[in-house]
């Protein structure tokens, strides 16, 4: 568990998007669908809102934000995203689908 104030994207990011992702998917879709296939909707509500409401804290500094927060261990970029705040909005996407 984390003293993260993100706890639901926390779980997402540090317990899925590690060295053995391929546990739960080869790719970030497949990832997801494994999260929302072991998950409740609440939760999953829960980690939206926690995507956005950490876009809207860290504005200015969202890269730093984003490893401080959840640490080094994911490098969004080799998942094919070019940023922090696309690599969330995908999240938050494929969360509500």
């Amino acid at each position: 568990m984390s003293d993260s104030r993100y706890e639901n994207l926390w779980n997402i990011v540090v317990g899925y998007f590690h060295e053995d992702y391929d546990l739960f998917g080869r790719d970030v879709f497949e990832i997801m669908a494994y999260h929302k296939s072991v998950s409740d909707e609440a939760n999953r509500k829960l980690a939206m809102e926690e995507i956005e409401k950490f876009k809207s804290e860290n504005q200015g500094n969202i890269d730093a934000a984003f490893r401080d927060e959840f640490g080094d261990r994911l490098d969004f970029r080799a998942w094919g995203y070019a940023t922090t705040a696309s690599f969330l909005d995908e999240l938050k996407r494929l969360l509500q689908e």
